[in-house]
């Protein structure tokens, strides 16, 4: 009986283990790669994703499982099999590799289970692209990865090869800022910041984005 047990609580466990990396599609396609695309007077590269998170619901048979997820995408360029590095000044791209690498995180409500198909898209800067003007063959490599509301890993990988665009020459800037002048109160009437004991000023920053990206 012992043996017969072990047995039993052996295979219990290889089952759970394929179930938590089952190789399900979330992103059922690249719907769509758009070149020279303009996102706020910058032109560059429009990778639409058609999603939908509904077969991890159903097929670990969990209504909650998407409570509490978490997921993004993140896609790599590629040139002759050589990662594209980030040009200068989107030095903020580089993964550990030292790869440009972009993406986005999905917000809880775009990881509601639906019976249709959602898209989302990501957009990528030439300028943001370590490469020569000219013409250009590339594939994007997409990684969809994520943890769903009872802590299992999942990844589903995705390939678009043959990616043809002319990079337009771009320049260089130099952004100086002197400084920076606040109201003492927000718009509506309230100090900015509340310390104990007394009212502190704003915490002012600068972050200056390129077609969404920060250089």
């Amino acid at each position: 009986m012992k043996k017969i047990l072990s047995i039993l609580f052996i295979s219990l466990g290889l089952n759970f283990t394929t179930f938590a990396n089952s190789n399900f599609k979330i992103i059922s396609t690249v719907v769509n790669v758009e070149t020279d695309y303009t996102s706020d007077g910058v032109k560059g590269i429009n990778i639409t994703y058609r999603y939908n998170f509904l077969p991890l619901e159903e097929e670990n048979h969990n209504d909650t499982i998407l409570s509490k997820a978490s997921f993004s995408i993140s896609a790599i360029l590629y040139e002759n099999n050589k990662a594209v590095e980030p040009a200068l000044g989107y030095q903020s791209t580089a993964n550990a590799n030292g790869e440009a690498t972009f993406g986005f995180d999905f917000l809880s409500n775009e990881m509601q289970a639906s019976k249709f198909d959602k898209k989302k898209s990501l957009f990528i800067p030439y300028a943001a692209l370590k490469l020569s003007p000219g013409n250009h063959t590339i594939s994007i490599k997409t990684l969809l990865s994520g943890t769903d509301g009872t802590g299992n890993k999942h990844e589903q990988k995705l390939i678009k090869e043959n990616i043809e665009f002319s990079k337009p020459k771009t320049n260089t800037f130099t952004l100086n800022i002197d400084y920076i002048e606040s109201t003492e109160k927000n718009a509506k009437g309230n100090v900015w910041d509340i310390a104990f004991f007394r009212t502190d000023a704003p915490d002012v920053g600068v972050n200056v984005l390129v077609g969404n990206i920060s250089v």
